[in-house]
């Protein structure tokens, strides 16, 4: 173009165009040309409009920042051009959850930050999940995991699943995979679990801990204790003789990261959960990241330990408070809200039953549809009087029992 300003301006759009263009295409063996020759083509238009900037000072000056930074864009993303992440996909398992895993070769400088992004889209290009997780510069491997309910995936379906990686202003695809939806239900066993019932049965047998959670362990601390530092070593807790049925529950979530006890080798398994502390385990079972602390609820201090994970609770969708204002910080969580939490962050299985409890009309109508749920999909039982106490309190023992069972079906 020959306009009167020398065509700057739409020489310089048009570079920004192409850069965004190429940073669509997958890194094969001219990515790297293609983003030589436009630096190129920048540089020779930096030179040109810093000649011309007397002409219109303002203008041109614009153009000029615009353009040195998309050549500093196109830097950025050449120094990383050599270590791109790698992409693997774990399958998608309709009514499972499924995770996406990521490798690099090295770790980065402190002053580099970076994340990923993945979009899932259906076969018609319609998004139907999507997420971002700062990839930490001193980790190699990063995990990103969704839901599959069959509300949203539909088996023999094919999806496509577009990963990106992004370090400081450069953004570069990593990869897009298409895959077909399929469906592998695993039978659902277990019972009331012995002593003292238990809200919840074994779920799944076996399976291989795929999707462990990197968020940390949960502790189960007063309010204002800081659960941030674990009290706990890597030990056997033994205060666990009078609860074989949880056991089990207890060492696998243990190990995964979920839980942990209160202090070395004590998990007070008789002990109440909280409505926070119940917030904390969900969390890291479905590896929400926490790092926001500000909520609008006026009882959640934003420097309290568990300020950020009610927020990622609440933004996830998976939490309320008791009104707008009130979340319910030291109140122990009564049993059917344990399983509305549970069953939001879960997603619609389609697997509910009728409910045959002795006390079901004590269910508070907003949690008919969790327990349901979560019944027909073995991971809820009541206890041996035929009851399911929807407004009782659950022990430390009952939660993590509840949350094994969960863990069990994701990873199955």
């Amino acid at each position: 173009s020959q306009e009167a300003d020398g065509g700057y301006k739409t020489r310089t759009y048009a570079c920004q165009d192409q850069l965004s263009k190429i940073q669509s295409f997958s890194s094969h063996k001219y990515y790297s040309e293609y983003m030589a020759n436009l630096e190129e083509q920048i540089d020779t238009l930096i030179d040109e409009v810093e000649s011309a900037l007397d002409s219109d000072p303002i203008g041109q000056k614009a153009l000029l920042d615009s353009l040195k930074t998309s050549r500093s864009t196109i830097q950025l993303i050449m120094e990383g051009m050599g270590d791109l992440p790698t992409m693997k996909v774990d399958g998608i398992n309709q009514r499972n959850r499924y995770t996406i895993s990521f490798k690099r070769k090295k770790t980065l400088d402190d002053s580099l930050s970076a994340s990923i992004s993945v979009v899932v889209t259906d076969k018609e290009g319609t998004e139907i999940d999507t997420a971002q997780k700062d990839f930490d510069a001193d980790s190699l491997e990063l995990k990103i995991s969704f839901n599959a309910p069959a509300t949203k995936y539909t088996k023999g379906e094919m999806y496509t699943i577009t990963a990106y990686y992004h370090i400081n202003d450069a953004d570069y695809l990593i990869d897009s995979q298409e895959h077909e939806c399929y469906y592998i239900r695993t039978t659902q066993s277990g019972g009331l679990g012995g002593n003292g019932g238990s809200s919840s049965n074994l779920g799944n047998t076996g399976g291989d801990d795929t999707n462990t959670p990197t968020t940390g362990g949960t502790i189960f601390p007063d309010s204002n204790d800081d659960p941030e530092t674990p009290t706990t070593p890597k030990t056997t807790f033994n205060d666990l003789k009078d609860y074989t049925w949880a056991a089990e529950a207890i060492d696998t979530l243990y190990e995964a990261g979920i839980i942990n006890g209160m202090e070395e080798g004590i998990f007070n398994p008789a002990g109440q959960v909280t409505r926070e502390q119940f917030c904390k385990m969900v969390v890291a079972l479905f590896d929400i990241p926490a790092k926001a602390s500000t909520t609008a609820f006026g009882d959640v201090k934003s420097d309290a330990w568990y300020a950020p994970y009610i927020t990622a609770a609440v933004q996830a969708g998976y939490v309320q408070g008791q009104s707008n204002e009130y979340f319910g910080i030291g109140e122990s969580i009564m049993r059917q809200d344990m399983a509305v939490i549970l069953y939001r962050a879960l997603g619609d299985q389609n697997s509910k039953v009728v409910l045959n409890f002795s006390d079901k009309e004590n269910i508070a109508s907003y949690a008919e549809d969790a327990i349901s749920e979560l019944v027909g999909l073995g991971i809820l039982n009541g206890y041996e009087d035929g009851s399911f106490q929807p407004r009782g309190t659950a022990t430390r023992a009952e939660a993590a029992k509840m949350i094994y069972g969960i863990y069990q079906y994701l990873n199955d």
